[in-house]
C-alpha cells in the first residue's frame, strides 16, 4: 500500500507539474487572432470590412516591441471638443475583436484607435506580459497619437475603453496618469470598462473553469513561476483605484464567470461617481450585443458626461 501511495503521489505530482508548465506557456503565448482567424469565423478582418476610413501605423516601443494600430476616422463633427477613443481588447483576443464594439463609439469621436496588446494579434517582439506595466504602453500610445495628429491634436482628449484585461489596463493607465498629473501631455477624459476584474488570479481561475479545466494548484504554481521571471500579472489595488479622477462606466455581465460581478461593484465603490451597469443575461464578452440599443444609449450618455471637461 505504501508503494502504491508513493506511485500515485508521484504520478499526481508529475501531472500537476506538466499542467502547470503548459499553463505558464499559454498565459504568455495566447492564440494569435489575426485575419485568418477572422475569416474562419466570418468576422471583419479590418475596419474597411465595416466601410470605415482608417490608417494603420505601428507603436514602436523598446526592445523590438511594436504594436499595430488601426486609426479610424470617427463621425463627430464638433471641432471644439476633439475626443479620441482607444479600444483595448482582452487576453487571447486582438484588435479584430475591438471591431465588434466600434460602432457605438463612432458618432461620438473624431478618431477611434484599436491596437494589439503585447503578444497578441499581429504585435511584434516579445510575449504577453498579462497586463504587467502595459498601462505604460497605453499611455505611450496616447502620446504617439497626439504627435501623429498634429496640429489638430491641440485640445484632444481621450476616452479609454477596454474589455477584461484591456479594461484593467485602461483603469491602471488612468490611475497612473492621474498620479503623474501629466495633463499637458495627454488628457484622459474617461474610462469605459467591460468586465473588469480586480484580482488577476481570480479571473484566471474563472477562465479555466469556464473551459472545463482544473485550476488550483496549477494557477498558484504558474503565477509563482511568472513572479520569479519578473512578470507580475496586473491586478487593481484600492490605492491605485483611488487615484482615478475621471468619469468611469463599468459594463458587466450577470453571468460573467471570468470577472465576477463583485469585482466590478468593488471598483465602482472605490472610484467616485462610477456608473455601474449590469446586463443580467450577458457573460464575459457579450454585454454589448445582448441589448444593442441599451448599450448604445449608455455610450451616448457617457460621452455627454465627458463632453464638458470635469
Amino acid at each position: 500500500m505504501i508503494g502504491l501511495a508513493i506511485l500515485f503521489g508521484t504520478a499526481l505530482g508529475l501531472l500537476i507539474a506538466g499542467l502547470s508548465a503548459m499553463l505558464v506557456h499559454e498565459m504568455r503565448h495566447p492564440p494569435r487572432r489575426t485575419a485568418g482567424y477572422a475569416l474562419a469565423h466570418a468576422m471583419a478582418t479590418d475596419p474597411s470590412d465595416l466601410g470605415l476610413d482608417f490608417e494603420q501605423w505601428m507603436l514602436t516601443l523598446g526592445n523590438g516591441i511594436a504594436l499595430p494600430v488601426w486609426d479610424v476616422r470617427g463621425l463627430a463633427s464638433d471641432e471644439k471638443e476633439r475626443i479620441t477613443t482607444v479600444l483595448a481588447h482582452g487576453w487571447g483576443h486582438s484588435r479584430i475583436h475591438s471591431l465588434e464594439r466600434v460602432k457605438a463609439f463612432l458618432p461620438h469621436c473624431h478618431r477611434v484607435l484599436m491596437y494589439d496588446l503585447r503578444g497578441h494579434g499581429e504585435a511584434k517582439g516579445g510575449s504577453s506580459r498579462l497586463g504587467d506595466r502595459e498601462q505604460k504602453d497605453l499611455i505611450e500610445l496616447l502620446k504617439a497619437s497626439r504627435r501623429m495628429d498634429e496640429p489638430s491634436s491641440s485640445g484632444e482628449r481621450f476616452v479609454l475603453a477596454g474589455h477584461s484585461m484591456g479594461a484593467v489596463i485602461c483603469l491602471a493607465a488612468a490611475a497612473e496618469h492621474a498620479r503623474l498629473n501629466d495633463v499637458e501631455t495627454v488628457d484622459i477624459a474617461g474610462v469605459i470598462a467591460y468586465g473588469p476584474y480586480t484580482k488577476f488570479h481570480r479571473s484566471l481561475i474563472g477562465r479555466l473553469k469556464a473551459a472545463g479545466l482544473p485550476a488550483r494548484p496549477m494557477t498558484d504554481l504558474a503565477l509563482a513561476w511568472h513572479g520569479l521571471t519578473g512578470v507580475r500579472p496586473l491586478s487593481l489595488r484600492d490605492e491605485a483605484l483611488r487615484q482615478v479622477n475621471c468619469p468611469v462606466l463599468i459594463v458587466h455581465g450577470g453571468k460573467d464567470v471570468v470577472a465576477p460581478i463583485e469585482h466590478g461593484e468593488h471598483i465602482a465603490s472605490i472610484v467616485p461617481g462610477t456608473v455601474f451597469e449590469l446586463f443580467l443575461d450577458a457573460g464575459h464578452v457579450d454585454a454589448h450585443v445582448k441589448d444593442v440599443e441599451r448599450h448604445a444609449q449608455l455610450i451616448a450618455e457617457f460621452f455627454q458626461r465627458v463632453a464638458v471637461k470635469q
